[in-house]
């Protein structure tokens, strides 16, 4: 590299050295490209079965690799699709010149958004994902911010398993941790460790920041660590500076190089490049191993303990999906036959935006390239790891509480977090900064037009957006891209937030003394396509967002974590990752995580407020039924323990267009209540009419944790008899139990799933009697029939196949699909 850097200077200068780094920097990796036929990737160590199978090297895969093979006790491979990292990968400044680059990165790119992305061509947005060895961690901005780990304590909460609390997680944030950041003294200094793998390092700043932690003062914003493990409440509204993920001599801190690279040497350690994991090997639902590709051939190799997905929120779900795991009118609609129907891809996040700038400020207190990015910072930095170029551009950070989440009562955590960025441009760097952003050439010559003197931009997220997308297969080739369409600002409130989080970008650049100190401004520029609305007003704000989108390159929920029970409709993995419906399959990436506010809300604000039957309690409760009135009109589902005048007088009364909702019948409370319902029972609001506020709803799932109770089976079928008449437009009815329920009179049903999970004993008669009784009264509607079953006893499989033999069943002439599974 010193090299290199001298002959460059030679042919110009200081600005045509950082120019060049980075026209080369797409190429760079080729050199990383060693002998394939060197590598363990066609298994010409004669092992073609190991302990442990991880597929994906990056974050979470490198991690994986370093603890599964820690003491020799288990065989583990580890198959990644791309290859070892660049050189200049580790030089800070050159972040995000790895996005969309053969190498480094898939190239994913969304479907065109509907009202959002305009600035961007085809409406497209390019979503990076590190490939390669250390996989997004060696490409993103480097950035150490934990996030809104509070949101640990809800999936606690939701899942029942406490280990997901905070309290639990923060000695593993400590634990990966050295850290030597801006934050390392005062109050929150006990909230880190210092002796992990992962080193967390103080970067160079551009001047202004200091202008910007007193601007955040003048607010009423303190300056604090990004970076708590307590309660974020209010008080946690804050102003920082941006630690990174460096080393002590100012280079990238990545998964592959603190935890991969050192344990290569391994014997009981396998690591094969280049493989490309196309689908997962079952035997029915047991996973024994995977299939992938490599150099134009396809090799099998077997699993003995378990397959480890570490590929990502888009790479995860398109292995599962492939493997028959997923939606199943999805994989229907691909021809793909469906193993488990799971929503796979269905609960899609994003952490976005918009960006707004160039905000201008006085000489010589941003970075200018030629002026502050020079060869002899370059060579400072590689002798010393100092000086200029020992940052990412990222500058800092501010997060607040919207009035909209005010308004909403979300006030848990601040909804809105800005990135401050510098993104110094000249005309050899333009055509990278494009392909980083997929900008139409009119929004590029903007920000490049306004970034000529020292300014910098603000990238206004939100933390928790309340809009969901969704990850389809493109095809059933597995090297094709998936769809990804994140649904940007289809949800309105999350426009509202934005546009909310533009205007105290402005006010905290122009509104303050400690920015007027430095002539600090919005560039007097107004974006080409919002030329017709008054600059700075709040329609001018919302047609930028709708056109400077921007991602924060933080997806998740893809295949999100449930109870262990498997009663969570929109679970893929119970708390221990593990898939729903199959053994040895774990998924261990960012896909698992998911925060649904509105779920939330429901479940840790109704109890708390109707558990006292007095007026105080009452009056508390209408904010929350105003806003689910007002603001919920196209909630999906509801879940609730138990049947009860809660589910009927609340969820359905304030949520007019429902159309799912779960039931979970729990046979250890006799009367079929839970906690909620025997909360309002105690208010005596009794039974309600349930037949007018179920006309709208379509799908009804109903989950019964274990055989019931002869003395509740009664009360149970009563019931699922009710809501059944009751709901005039219901399409698909979803049992779930060890036996289905029995139904008499007339049941307008055209799709029924019922499914059997191992109940360890016998399968009783009585049950397939109920089951066919269920048939009967629907056999002139019933169009679609699903039968599963897991049974451990051999006569319970006899039982189940004699059960659909009797002569009753064939009177089911209309069935357009019928399906029985029976696994030992």
């Amino acid at each position: 590299m010193d090299e290199l850097v001298e002959t460059v200077i030679t042919w110009g200068g200081d600005e045509v050295i950082f120019a060049f780094i980075y026209l080369i920097t797409p190429h760079l990796f080729l050199f990383t490209v060693k002998d394939v036929a060197a590598d363990k990737i066609s298994g010409s160590d004669g092992q073609d079965e190991f302990d442990f199978i991880i597929v994906g090297a990056g974050s979470s895969g490198c991690v994986l690799a370093d603890k599964l093979s820690e003491g020799g006790n288990f065989t583990v491979l580890v198959l990644e699709a791309g290859g070892y990292p660049s050189p200049v990968q580790s030089l800070p400044t050159l972040a995000y010149s790895m996005f969309n680059q053969p190498g480094t990165d898939w190239k994913y790119d969304t479907e065109p958004q509907v009202g959002a992305a305009k600035g961007s061509i085809s409406n497209k947005m390019a979503w990076p994902s590190g490939k390669g060895f250390g996989g997004s961690s060696m490409i993103n901005g480097m950035i150490y911010v934990r996030g809104n780990v509070q949101g640990f304590d809800d999936l606690a909460e939701k899942t029942g398993d406490k280990r997901w609390s905070l309290d639990n997680l923060l000695k593993y944030y400590k634990e990966l941790e050295n850290y030597e950041g801006w934050y390392n003294t005062g109050g929150d200094a006990d909230q880190h460790g210092h002796e992990g793998l992962l080193s967390i390092q103080k970067s160079s700043l551009a001047p202004f920041v200091e202008n910007l932690m007193r601007a955040g003062e003048e607010l009423g914003y303190r300056e604090r660590d990004p970076n708590p493990g307590g309660p974020n409440t209010e008080g946690f509204e804050r102003f920082a500076k941006m630690d990174l993920y460096l080393t002590e001599n100012g280079r990238r801190s990545d998964a592959y190089h603190n935890f991969l690279k050192p344990v290569m040497p391994r014997a009981n350690l396998a690591v094969r490049r280049f493989s490309h994991v196309t689908e997962i090997l079952f035997r029915p639902n047991t996973t024994v191993g995977v299939r992938y590709l490599n150099n134009g051939k396809t090799f099998d190799v077997k699993a003995r303990k378990e397959v480890i997905l570490s590929t990502g929120a888009i790479g995860t779900p398109q292995i599962l999906m492939l493997s028959g795991i997923g939606p199943k009118h999805h994989l229907d609609e691909l021809g793909i036959p469906t193993r488990l129907d799971l929503p796979v891809g269905e609960y899609l996040q994003d952490k976005y935006g918009a960006m707004i700038g160039p905000f201008q400020v006085a000489r010589h207190k941003s970075l200018i390239v030629g002026r502050d990015l020079t060869a002899a910072g370059l060579l400072e930095w590689l002798k010393r790891g100092t000086g200029p170029l020992k940052t990412a551009l990222s500058q800092a950070t501010h997060a607040h509480i919207s009035k909209s989440a005010r308004l909403d009562n979300r006030i848990s955590a601040p909804d809105v977090h800005t990135y401050i960025l510098t993104i110094p441009l000249n005309k050899e760097l333009e055509k990278r900064v494009q392909e980083t952003f997929n900008w139409k050439e009119e929004t590029l010559q903007f920000f490049a037009e306004g970034a000529k003197s020292d300014s910098f931009i603000q990238m206004v997220c939100l933390e928790r957006p309340l809009g969901r997308g969704v990850v389809r297969l493109r095809n059933r080739s597995p090297l094709s891209n998936p769809s990804i369409n994140p649904k940007y600002f289809q949800d309105e409130r999350d426009c509202r937030a934005i546009v909310e989080g533009l205007q105290f970008a402005v006010d905290v650049v122009e509104n303050t003394t400690a920015f007027a100190d430095i002539d600090g401004h919005l560039a007097p520029i107004q974006f080409p396509a919002c030329v017709d609305v008054p600059f700075k007003s709040t329609a001018y704000y919302e047609c930028l967002a709708r056109h400077v989108t921007v991602t924060a390159y933080k997806y998740s929920g893809t295949a999100p974590i449930g109870r262990d029970d498997g009663t969570d409709v929109d679970a893929v993995v119970d708390t221990r990752l593990r898939v729903l419906g199959a053994t040895r399959l774990r998924v261990v990436d960012g896909s698992v995580l998911q925060h649904k506010y509105m779920s939330v809300t429901i479940w840790s604000q109704l109890p708390r407020v109707l558990e006292k039957p007095s007026r105080k309690n009452q009056i508390k409760c209408r904010p929350l039924n105003k806003h689910c009135q007002t603001n919920c009109p196209e909630i999906q589902f509801v879940s609730v323990h138990g049947v009860g005048s809660l589910l009927h007088n609340v969820l359905l009364r304030w949520a007019p267009n429902l159309r799912k909702i779960v039931l979970v019948m729990d046979d250890k409370i006799n009367s079929l209540r839970s906690r909620v319902d025997r909360a309002a029972e105690i208010e005596g609001h009794g039974r309600t009419p349930i037949k007018p506020m179920l006309e709208t709803i379509h799908y009804i799932r109903a989950d019964v944790e274990r055989f019931l109770t002869p003395r509740c089976t009664a009360k149970m079928q009563d019931f699922v008899q009710e809501i059944t008449t009751a709901a005039v437009n219901l399409k698909d009815f979803i049992i779930r139990d060890a036996f289905c329920p029995m139904l008499s009179g007339k049941v307008v049903l055209k799709k029924l799933k019922c499914n059997w999970y191992q109940p360890g004993e016998k399968l009783p008669i009585s049950g397939l009697g109920y089951l066919t009784k269920l048939l009967e009264a629907a056999a002139d509607s019933l169009e679609e029939l699903e039968l599963s079953g897991t049974f451990e006893v051999e006569t319970s499989l006899d039982a189940l196949k004699v059960g659909f033999a009797l002569p009753r069943m064939r009177k089911l002439k209309s069935f357009k699909n019928w399906r029985v599974d029976v696994f030992e």
